[in-house]
């Protein structure tokens, strides 16, 4: 048990932690391509209700 122990904190000593400016890049990063997304799904959402409201009012 104690061995693990010892083998973890080795392993978290390892770790390189990105600085400041990177996590700031990554995150604005992360918030632009959420915004894209949401955009394109938010467009193809309306363009599915659209169509089958379109198609619901036809009476075939």
């Amino acid at each position: 048990m104690f061995f693990l122990i010892h083998e973890t904190k080795q392993e978290i000593y390892k770790i390189t932690w990105p600085n400041l400016t990177e996590t700031f890049r990554t995150t604005i990063i992360v918030i632009i391509t959420t915004f894209i997304i949401s955009l394109i799904l938010w467009g193809l959402d309306n363009i599915l209700i659209r169509l089958v409201s379109f198609i619901t009012s036809l009476r075939i």
